[in-house]
């Protein structure tokens, strides 16, 4: 009897533990993660204290943090987590410090867990401009298009306006996703001209700005319901003044013509 009731617990066990192996695999057990490292070194030194930016080529996700007193920077990746580092997508990993970068790519599918990625520091190349596309307005917005990055070290995208050409003017709109290429600019004022430039910051804080563009938005300026009424009230202005005087060369040519009736009848 001793045997069964222990073949019963037994049974009664593993179903248990199916039953929360079941339970948890529905709700979604995810794989344990891989670690790696990035080691940034200048010649030959390691480098506390830079930043490191991690972009999945694909889809242009960012990822970002700085080495350790060792220069090494720890970054996992889990296997089945949607929002942590894709596994098999190529990664662009730029260090920067100093106004040196140094930049490296793999995949993580293909690098053993716990390894190293070395980067060395170089002279910080300078970073690309992008070129401006079609800018379309309205009224009260600007959809602007540019071409894409391909700085290695790239941070984000920052739109500045400007009402006077020539002046870099302020940031109007900025993105750190490598990938975006288009953005709309609202608040605008109708009828307005503006100068438009997308500049592309790196990691080390430099930007390249790209050839300035004037766009006008459409309708008419703010103050032009002032304008008019101005206008309106100078041309009635000056027509009630020509009629003013035209009355007063009627009434003297009149005073003068009763004079020479009069002296005709000798009055």
């Amino acid at each position: 009897m001793r045997w069964r009731t222990s073949v019963c617990r037994g049974v009664a066990l593993l179903a248990a533990a199916g039953f929360v192996l079941l339970l948890f695999g529905t709700m979604g057990i995810r794989a344990p993660p891989k670690f790696y490292e990035v080691r940034v070194t200048d010649g030959g030194t390691p480098v506390p204290g830079a930043f490191v930016n991690l972009t999945a080529m694909a889809r242009g996700d960012r990822w970002s943090g700085t080495t350790d007193a060792q220069g090494i920077y720890r970054f996992q990746i889990g296997l089945m987590d949607p929002d942590s580092v894709p596994m098999d997508e190529p990664l662009t990993i730029t260090a920067s410090k100093d106004g040196k970068v140094g930049t490296s790519q793999f995949t993580p599918a293909l690098l053993p867990a716990l390894e190293h990625v070395a980067i060395a520091l170089g002279a910080n190349p300078p970073t690309q401009a992008v070129q401006l596309g079609t800018i379309a307005t309205s009224d009260t917005y600007m959809d602007i298009n540019w071409t894409k990055s391909q700085a290695p070290d790239f941070a984000k995208y920052v739109i500045y306006l400007s009402r006077s050409e020539g002046d870099v003017g302020i940031a109007a709109w900025s993105a750190t996703n490598i990938a975006t290429t288009a953005c709309r600019i609202p608040n605008l004022e109708p009828g307005t001209r503006y100068y438009v430039r997308v500049a592309v910051e790196d990691a080390a804080g430099a930007d390249a700005l790209s050839e300035q563009a004037m766009v006008t938005t459409t309708g008419l300026p703010a103050n032009a319901g002032y304008v008019l009424l101005v206008v309106i009230i100078v041309i009635a202005a000056v027509v009630a003044a020509f009629m003013l005087m035209r009355r007063r060369r009627s009434s003297r040519s009149e005073t003068r013509a009763e004079k020479r009736q009069r002296g005709r009848r000798g009055e």
